[in-house]
């Protein structure tokens, strides 16, 4: 099934320190449809599966 981004309705992100939302909302608002956007939220993680990553990305996509 090939889905592009537009069949994206739900997005989590997964962050160690909520010191970084404001730079994950600006890359959100670069490749979401700031117009009519899929629901999402945020939540603050203690730890990553891998020690080096900043956040984490869920993405849950609706097809026909």
């Amino acid at each position: 099934m090939d889905l592009t981004f537009d069949a994206v309705v739900k997005l989590t992100f997964f962050l160690t320190d909520f010191h970084h939302l404001a730079e994950m909302r600006a890359v959100h608002e670069e490749f979401v449809n700031t117009a009519s956007p899929p629901a999402s939220r945020a939540v603050q993680v203690a730890a990553l599966e891998h020690p080096e990553l900043l956040i984490e990305v869920e993405a849950i996509a609706a097809g026909p």
